[in-house]
């Protein structure tokens, strides 16, 4: 196995393993790692001010409705973006891989159960002898984080769309005059 200074780079003779791989650097690695940080650091942010900013505006009567509707639409955001970022990397992920391991021996099922996900893909690798394992193994390392790229952009892309359409979509409401809260008293009887 060569591996030159990069991560992910690796090629293979002899046994009939060639997964000839474009190399990825420790910068591009931790580029994607900053990445997700930031979006998950702005997402902490957001929630918590939208549901203060939301929950704060309704008239106490409204309160568990919007509370409410507020958690649903956070968690129908949630699963939607997991399933567009999961799909964006997934369809990179085995792309790549099939790429990175063209022209191997390796038999068709098995390559198809390595695109199945990253987890089955480093089983598959740990069972085959040597340094074709190990070649296999930076493949399937190199489509994982090679996919990354493309899913961060979707996500970026749709909170992008959602600032810019956001304050536009609000439309027309009418002026609310402003909570007052009086202490509760209770009456004698």
């Amino acid at each position: 196995m060569v591996v030159d200074g990069h991560l992910g780079h690796a090629r293979l003779g002899g046994d009939g393993i060639d997964a000839d791989v474009e190399p990825i650097t420790q910068e591009q690695l931790a580029g994607r790692f900053d990445a997700m940080v930031l979006l998950g650091a702005g997402a902490g942010f957001v929630i918590t001010s939208t549901s203060d900013a939301i929950v704060g505006a309704l008239p106490e009567e409204d309160l568990g409705v919007g509370s409410a509707t507020n958690s649903a639409a956070i968690q129908l955001g949630a699963a939607t973006g997991v399933a567009v970022t999961g799909s964006v990397l997934s369809g990179r992920y085995q792309d790549q891989l099939a790429d990175g391991l063209h022209g191997t021996s390796l038999p068709p099922g098995m390559l198809a159960s390595a695109q199945d996900s990253l987890g089955t893909a480093l089983a598959l690798a740990r069972q085959l002898p040597g340094q074709a394992g190990e070649s296999v193994a930076a493949a399937t390392r190199h489509a994982f984080i090679t996919g990354m790229g493309p899913a961060m952009t979707a996500g970026i892309g749709v909170a992008a769309l959602g600032i810019v359409v956001s304050p536009h979509a609000r439309g027309s409401q009418p002026a609310r005059t402003p909570r007052v809260r009086t202490p509760h008293t209770e009456e004698s009887s």
